[in-house]
């Protein structure tokens, strides 16, 4: 009994002093770990900071051309000022155009037009987008229309909508009564030979005047764009000067 005792009791101080040690350890590992966990976290949160981040006016080379002429042809120096200038004017299909950006060949042109110094530019239907969410959504929406009507300028049930209609009004290729007879028939789902016919007429005039170049009134010097008489025979006319061009 007294060699147990003498054997087992230096044993249980040693496990005991053992056991203290090894929490002492792991209570300092645990001080360690938080403390490179927290250097590790600001680490990371000092790279977040510091990495480099696109910059939000970053802009393409056809685009930096398209500002850089737009601003010669202002009045306005800066752009997003510039672009307030002007004001979509008409749409026409062509192959093999180009745009004012330089990018080519184009197919969808769009004619700007601006209202202070009355000056007109070409652009394609992408960077007619950079002008303002409106004038991109004009430019989209009449677009569908116009190549609709292209297809087949004969077919009554291929109409112009609200925003090709409005161009072409805007440009004179009809009269004010044309207009508003044309917004009357628009969703006819079944109208009558007459109205069929003068839809029809219509079409052939937006088409007409949307394939063809324009020419400038030598009085307004505003563009005017081609017609076609009852005849069939297709003219240039200026209503504000009253004159064939």
């Amino acid at each position: 009994i007294l060699v147990f005792f003498l054997v087992s009791g230096p044993m249980e101080a040693y496990e005991g002093q053992y056991e203290d040690q090894e929490e002492d350890q792991y209570e300092d590992q645990e001080e360690v770990d938080e403390e490179v966990g927290e250097e590790g976290d600001e680490d990371e949160y000092e790279e977040e900071k510091t990495a480099p981040k696109p910059h939000p006016e970053e802009i393409s080379s056809n685009q930096a051309n398209l500002r850089g002429r737009i601003l010669q042809h202002s009045h306005a120096k800066v752009w997003d000022e510039a672009v307030k200038e002007w004001q979509l004017e008409y749409i026409y299909e062509k192959p093999g155009g180009q745009c004012l950006c330089g990018k080519r060949p184009i197919t969808d042109h769009c004619v700007i037009f601006n209202k202070l110094n009355r000056r007109t530019q070409v652009v394609g239907n992408e960077c007619i987008k950079h002008f303002g969410g409106e004038m991109g959504k004009l430019s989209t929406s009449a677009f569908r229309a116009l190549k609709a009507i292209n297809k087949d300028p004969t077919d009554p049930s291929r109409r112009a909508n609200k925003e090709l209609l409005g161009l072409a009004y805007g440009c004179q290729v009809f009269n004010e009564k044309s207009y508003e007879m044309y917004l009357e028939m628009w969703r006819m789902q079944k109208p009558s030979k007459p109205q069929k016919d003068f839809l029809v007429s219509i079409n052939n005039q937006i088409f007409n005047a949307f394939s063809r170049h324009p020419k400038a009134c030598p009085t307004c010097h505003q563009h005017r764009y081609a017609r076609i008489s009852k005849q069939g025979n297709l003219y240039y006319r200026c209503n504000d000067c009253d004159k064939f061009l």
